[in-house]
């Protein structure tokens, strides 16, 4: 596939921009992209998906009052004081609805600090597109769903929302910006993986994330939404030849268990798997401040106003949530590498990470 020297040029500087996200995508150490945090800095958003894990949509109370533009900055400058953190990822909800996000990207620009953005697109206009690159922004997440407009609007529950991601992506495209295309995999959707990631591809996507869907939040009921065995093997297999023909970074952060699919068969695709409590680790702080083992998991850690990182991190509830196994998974070979999939999705789901994860549970039969 022929590029021209401005592209090339860029690659490089996007794979070294991308180094904490290849860490904590893949499970593999990347030198000095740790430690790794995810900020989500508000609970509000501009849609309300099917697949959205987020855990104040089940339990309001489980986020308290969102800090203010003071209260970030002051739990930024001490996260990278304590931890010596080189970047951070914004998240949410939906990051742009903040009316002060572009003082809290200045912040961080001011600190030396990396920041990947992830954002469903829709407030991504070219002037905050502008101010971001030129912020130190070196990463965008985008989601896109289907090929088609009303399969990708039925699953954000957003009218005309498909058609927005699809200007953020052209705007990132023709900025010539890192971006990294994610697809949420359901069952309402997962027929277009194909077609829904060359279209990622003709827009510049270098990366591309496939995520079976992940029960969770106010969606933790909507296990008629996670797709077969049969169809992420199919759709893995689609991933394998587009990231083979492209030379993209495929990755598929959710974990796939290898007693369901034999992620052998896809050596282009970069599998992740738990994380919690490793040093590929990370560690999500909610809009209140307080710090739970990941963005999927409904676990208080502790509160970073009031505690240290390594306090926090140290604590009797992380080490109960790393440590619990579910009893199918105990006699596993591959349990030192899989960790029983999504422990959260378990704890939201079921009401206890010992439970086996919800794709699991659905999918596996003892031999």
């Amino acid at each position: 596939m022929a590029w021209s020297e401005k592209l090339k040029r860029g690659l490089v500087h996007w794979r070294q921009q991308l180094q904490a996200e290849q860490a904590r995508l893949t499970g593999r150490q990347v030198p000095n992209a740790r430690p790794y945090f995810i900020l989500e800095l508000t609970p509000a958003c501009t849609q309300r998906c099917q697949y959205c894990y987020n855990i104040w949509k089940k339990d309001p109370e489980a986020c308290g009052p969102v800090l203010d533009t003071r209260g970030w900055c002051d739990l930024i400058a001490k996260l990278q004081d304590e931890t010596g953190c080189r970047h951070v990822t914004f998240s949410g909800g939906e990051p742009l609805m903040r009316e002060d996000f572009r003082a809290l990207v200045a912040f961080c620009h001011g600190r030396g600090l990396g920041v990947t953005l992830i954002t469903n697109g829709q407030a991504l206009d070219q002037k905050t597109l502008d101010f971001c690159l030129a912020h130190g922004v070196g990463l965008f997440e985008l989601t896109l769903l289907a090929v088609e407009a009303s399969t990708h609007d039925a699953l954000t529950r957003t009218s005309g929302s498909w058609e927005r991601a699809l200007a953020a992506m052209t705007r990132l495209h023709k900025a010539g910006a890192p971006w990294c295309g994610v697809f949420v995999a359901t069952r309402a959707n997962i027929d277009q993986v194909r077609a829904t990631l060359e279209m990622m591809i003709a827009l510049g996507a270098r990366v591309v994330m496939f995520n079976r869907f992940n029960p969770g939040g106010e969606n933790a009921g909507r296990l008629d939404l996670m797709p077969t065995v049969p169809q992420v093997r199919q759709a893995l297999a689609v991933v394998e030849q587009l990231a083979a023909s492209y030379d993209l970074l495929a990755t598929a952060s959710i974990p796939i268990m290898p007693c369901l699919v034999d992620i052998r068969a896809y050596p282009h695709v970069r599998f992740g798997f738990c994380s919690a409590g490793q040093e590929n680790a990370y560690p999500t702080i909610g809009p209140d401040g307080r710090v739970r083992p990941c963005n999927h998991s409904a676990t208080v850690l502790g509160d970073f106003r009031r505690q240290s990182m390594a306090e926090i991190l140290s604590s009797p509830a992380l080490a109960a949530f790393t440590a619990a196994v579910p009893e199918i998974c105990r006699p596993c070979p591959a349990f030192e590498r899989c960790r029983a999939g999504c422990r959260a999705a378990a704890e939201v789901c079921f009401g206890s990470p010992e439970m086996p994860e919800p794709w699991l549970k659905a999918n596996f039969t003892p031999r």
